[in-house]
């Protein structure tokens, strides 16, 4: 199985060079403490969200799209949602798809869930950072209609 990368550039502001990678660390099922399943030719890694600190432990946490994943059906997309320790590796991790995170919305095949990825704040007031999540080929309401789905 060829694993594919998500490589994470990080860099303290306050002492690095602008331009200079301090440190690099990639985050796969081998490596980065990620402990989730990726299939070959995923995408994973295509989109990155800063989600801020979902979990209350001082670390900015990722959302990463893999619009290629098949959960529920071929190319619908997933969405992993990973709460990162201090150096970067993954603490625990949660997918979000059309069989995996309670997401209600429908996917149907090709829609490449998680192609694109932009974090909203807390447009709700609960706390939680919103996340919007594009599905460019979802055709759902018009032949070449696109959607976005915003979900806390």
């Amino acid at each position: 199985m060829k694993l594919l990368p998500l490589a994470l550039v990080l860099t303290p502001f306050a002492s690095a060079q602008v331009g200079t990678v301090v440190r690099e660390l990639k985050i796969n099922e081998a490596r980065g403490g990620f402990v989730g399943d990726l299939q070959r030719n995923e995408e994973f890694g295509v989109a990155l969200a800063r989600l801020g600190d979902i979990d209350s432990d001082g670390i900015t946490d990722l959302a990463v799209g893999a619009p290629y994943d098949d959960d529920g059906g071929v190319g619908r997309g997933a969405v992993w949602i990973l709460r990162l320790n201090a150096d970067g590796s993954v603490k625990a991790n949660a997918k979000i798809s059309q069989t995996s995170g309670g997401f209600a919305g429908t996917l149907d095949n090709a829609d490449l869930f998680g192609t694109s990825l932009a974090a909203l704040g807390d447009l709700d007031g609960d706390g939680i950072t919103e996340l919007a999540v594009g599905a460019p080929l979802d055709d759902d309401g018009a032949a070449l209609s696109r959607s976005a789905t915003a979900r806390s």
